[in-house]
């Protein structure tokens, strides 16, 4: 029951100031970075895994781990 749930993200690219074509490819390059991330980061397993240990024990204490170019839960 604990990988029933689908742990989709939706990341939306937004910028203040008028969007010109070298800003675009900024934001671009850095809506790609974030995707890159969160892909590596392998969300859905984790996310599973935190929920199946909150069904068997009630709760779940972990910590983030930030390695730059992914993260993960402990």
């Amino acid at each position: 029951m604990a990988f029933l749930y689908r742990y989709d993200w939706f990341v939306t690219p937004f910028s203040e100031k008028d969007i010109t074509t070298s800003t675009e490819s900024k934001i671009l390059k850095d809506f790609s970075k974030v995707l890159n991330y969160l892909d590596a980061s392998d969300i859905k397993r984790l996310l599973g895994n935190v929920a199946l240990e909150v069904m068997k024990t009630g709760s779940y204490y972990g910590i983030i781990l930030d390695f730059n170019d992914r993260f993960t839960i402990q």
